[in-house]
């Protein structure tokens, strides 16, 4: 198994669980910081990101997610744009006009493509994520140590997208929401909470820590 499980009916002691691996173009990146990966994403498409920033990375794997495409550029639209940035990857064959046309008419930074081959720089310019469960994106994101906003894609088999987010959250700060649940305005909320955690961390893990179940899981 790739992540050990959180459920008290599995008796882990038959399990070996070996992790996820990740494939060297990930671990081998050069790029030091989010200030550099900003600079150079600033340079290969143009744009002007901050690195002081939140920057947030949205993806739903390689073939997208209507949910978090439909959502995530309505919930944005309701925060502060002064403060966040947006890369967001919507997927290849997903229908992405009324993606690109949300964020057009908005004000804030944002950079939106269907793929890119360097997800390591991604990772590296951005503070957390919105995303699927998938076994090999939440162990990339443990391996660059980011917090997520997780929407378990509902119809994976025997929910393990679900019992993957759950071990997530045992190792780095998560909210997750169910796909049917999910709407802009809820969305928002979530990304408010995790800037919150971003901005004052210490506070808010101390809390966490007292009943994480609580406080992280939606």
């Amino acid at each position: 198994s790739a992540f050990p499980s959180v459920t008290d009916n599995f008796d882990n002691s038959k399990v070996l669980s070996v992790g996820m691996p990740l494939r060297p173009e990930l671990t081998n990146s050069q790029i030091k910081d989010k200030t550099e990966a900003i600079k150079k994403i600033n340079a290969i498409f143009n744009k002007n990101f901050m690195s002081d920033k939140i920057t947030i990375l949205v993806f739903g794997g390689s073939l997208g997610a209507k949910t978090i495409n439909t959502s995530t550029p309505l919930a944005v639209e309701m925060l502060d744009s002064t403060k966040v940035q947006v890369i967001h990857l919507t997927g290849v064959g997903e229908e992405n006009t009324q993606t690109l046309r949300n964020y057009a008419k908005m004000s804030f930074e944002n950079l939106i493509i269907d793929k890119f081959e360097d997800m390591a720089l991604l990772y590296i310019a951005t503070d957390f994520a919105i995303c699927r469960s998938g076994g090999s994106s939440l162990s990339e994101l443990m391996f660059f140590n980011k917090n997520a906003i997780l929407i378990p894609y509902p119809l994976a088999s025997e929910n393990h997208q679900y019992y993957n987010a759950l071990h997530f959250s045992t190792k780095q700060e998560a909210i997750i929401i169910e796909d049917k649940r999910i709407t802009p305005e809820l969305l928002s909320e979530k990304i408010k909470v995790m800037i919150e955690l971003l901005t004052h961390k210490p506070k808010i893990v101390a809390r966490a820590q007292k009943n994480p179940a609580e406080y992280v899981l939606e």
